[in-house]
C-alpha cells in the first residue's frame, strides 16, 4: 500500500499596505476624540462594531499598538486615553487612628440603594446593535448569566453614561438623593469631628 505525503504550503498572511494603517489610524483617531476618555478595550470594541478590525486577540493587538505609536508621535493626546492600571492585594495602612479616620471622611459615601425597591438592562442589545459572545462558563459571575453576554464596552461611552444617569434618576426620587446627601455630609462632619477630638488629647 502506498502513501501519498501531502506538504503544507506556506501560510499567507495579508499585510496591511501603509495607506490602510493610516485610514485606520485616523478612524481610530476619531473615535477617541469623540468619546474621550476611553480605554484600550473600549477603543477596540467601537472599532469591530465600525468593521476597522476583526474582533479578535490579533485585532485587539492592532488596536493596541496604533494607539501607542498614536500616542508616542503626539497625534493622539495622553490624557485622552485611560489607563487600568494593575492592582495589587495588600493590606491598607496608617500612621495613626487621625490619618485613617480623615481617609474615612474623605472617601465616605452613603449607600443610594439601602432602601431601593429596585436595581440598575435585553432591548438595547438589538437597538444599538451590540456584539456578542457566550458567556463563559468559567465566570463565577456565570449562573446569573443567559447563554450569551454582551461587552458593555460596545456601548459608545457617551451613550453608556446617560443611560446610568437616566436609570439612577428614574430609581432614585431627587428629593431622597438630596436628603442622602445631606446625610452623608453630615457623618462626615463626625468622622472629622472624631479626628480633631483626637488632635487635641495629644
Amino acid at each position: 500500500m502506498s502513501m501519498e505525503i501531502y506538504q503544507a504550503g506556506p501560510i499567507k498572511r495579508y499585510r496591511a499596505t501603509k495607506a490602510e494603517v493610516e485610514e485606520r489610524r485616523a478612524a481610530l483617531h476619531d473615535i477617541v476624540a469623540g468619546m474621550r476618555p476611553m480605554t484600550v478595550r473600549q477603543v477596540f470594541y467601537q472599532a469591530t462594531v465600525r468593521g476597522l478590525i476583526e474582533k479578535s486577540e490579533a485585532g485587539y493587538s492592532k488596536v493596541q499598538t496604533d494607539l501607542v505609536l498614536m500616542r508616542k508621535s503626539g497625534e493622539l493626546p495622553y490624557g485622552w486615553l485611560a489607563g487600568n492600571t494593575r492592582w495589587q492585594r495588600r493590606p491598607r495602612t496608617f500612621s495613626d487612628v487621625e490619618s485613617a479616620l480623615e481617609e474615612t471622611a474623605r472617601f465616605y459615601r452613603k449607600s443610594l440603594w439601602d432602601s431601593a425597591d429596585s436595581y440598575v438592562t435585553p432591548r438595547q442589545v438589538g437597538w444599538w446593535n451590540l456584539p456578542s459572545r457566550p458567556t463563559k462558563a468559567s465566570d463565577t459571575r456565570s449562573k446569573a448569566f443567559e447563554d450569551v453576554s454582551v461587552e458593555l464596552d460596545a456601548i459608545q461611552p457617551a451613550t453608556l453614561r446617560n443611560l446610568v444617569e437616566g436609570a439612577i434618576q428614574k430609581h432614585l426620587p431627587h428629593h431622597e438623593f438630596e436628603v442622602l446627601k445631606a446625610a452623608e455630609e453630615s457623618e462626615r462632619e463626625i468622622l472629622l469631628d472624631l479626628v480633631a477630638g483626637l488632635e487635641e488629647r495629644q
